[in-house]
C-alpha cells in the first residue's frame, strides 16, 4: 500500500537522473522537503503511477532506469483513494512546466484533520487547474501501454493501465465534470462508495462519526467491517483509526 510520496518524488536533479519517481501523497511526518524539478528533466522522463515499479522493479523499466530503495520512514497515505488519485506523473509536471507545477502544489499545500499532507493535490485538480485537454492527458498517461511492454508483462491493456495509469473509464470520470462518477472511479481499499449520494465513506469518516451516522448514510454492516479490518491489519495510523471507528462500529454492527 505504501507509495513514494509528492514531495519525496522531486528530490532533485541527481535523483531524477537515476530514476523516474512520482508524485502523491505524502506522509505527514515526512522530513524530505520538496526540491524542484526542471522543465527538461520532466519532459524527457516519464514515471509509472505504481508503487511497484519502484518497490519491487518494474521489469518494463528495467532497461532504462534503476531502481531506488524507498526511505525507511512510514508512510501515512491517503487510502479513501486509489493510488493514482493522487499522483501526478513526470509526463504530466512536464506538459505544464515544473515552475507552474511547483506554485500551483504549493498554493494548495497543507495538512487536513486526519494528518494527510496535500489532499488537495489530485489529479482532478490538476486537470482543472492547468485545463488539461482529454486526449492530450489520455496520450501522457497511456502511451507506456504498448503491444511489446503488455506481451513482456503478460497483461491485458486494462490490467496494465489500473496498475501503471489511468484506465478509460477513470479518464472519462475524470473528464465527466461529475464528482460522484469520480469517487467511484478512484475509490480506495479503506473506503466504501455510495451511489445512493455519490459519496466515499472511508476509515477517515467512520473513525469520527456515531452508529447512528454509519445508518443515517446507509453503509452495509459487513462493509464497516472489512474497512475497519483492513485498517487493522494495515497498521499505523490506519490501525489508530480503526480503534477510534471501534465503539461506533461495533454499536452498528451488533
Amino acid at each position: 500500500m505504501n507509495r513514494w510520496t509528492k514531495r519525496w518524488a522531486q528530490l532533485g536533479c541527481g535523483a531524477l537522473v537515476a530514476a523516474m519517481l512520482l508524485a502523491g501523497c505524502q506522509n505527514a511526518g515526512e522530513t524530505t522537503d520538496r526540491s524542484d524539478v526542471t522543465s527538461s528533466e520532466s519532459g524527457s522522463q516519464t514515471s509509472e503511477t505504481s508503487q511497484s515499479s519502484e518497490t519491487s522493479g518494474n521489469p518494463a523499466d528495467a532497461e532504462s532506469s534503476e531502481v531506488l530503495e524507498r526511505p525507511e520512514e512510514e508512510f501515512y497515505d491517503c487510502a479513501e483513494h486509489t493510488d493514482s488519485y493522487h499522483t501526478i506523473i513526470l509526463d504530466l509536471i512536464g506538459y505544464v512546466g515544473s515552475d507552474a507545477y511547483n506554485e500551483w502544489v504549493d498554493s494548495i499545500a497543507g495538512e487536513d484533520a486526519y494528518g494527510r499532507v496535500d489532499e488537495g493535490v489530485t489529479v482532478a485538480a490538476f486537470i482543472d487547474y492547468f485545463n488539461v485537454p482529454q486526449d492530450e492527458f489520455t496520450q501522457l498517461v497511456q502511451s507506456r501501454a504498448t503491444d511489446e511492454r503488455l506481451q513482456d508483462l503478460g497483461m491485458t491493456r486494462e490490467e496494465y493501465l489500473e496498475e501503471y495509469g489511468y484506465t478509460d473509464g477513470q479518464i472519462a470520470a475524470l473528464y465527466s465534470g461529475n464528482q460522484s462518477q469520480i469517487n467511484e472511479a478512484f475509490c480506495g481499499d479503506l473506503a466504501w462508495y455510495n451511489g445512493a449520494d455519490g459519496q466515499l465513506y472511508s476509515i477517515y469518516w467512520l473513525s469520527d462519526h456515531s452508529a447512528a451516522d454509519y445508518e443515517a448514510a446507509g453503509i452495509p454492516a459487513e462493509e464497516v467491517t472489512t474497512i475497519l479490518d483492513k485498517a487493522t491489519e494495515m497498521g499505523g495510523d490506519y490501525a489508530k483509526l480503526a480503534e477510534k471507528a471501534s465503539a461506533a462500529a461495533s454499536e452498528y454492527t451488533a
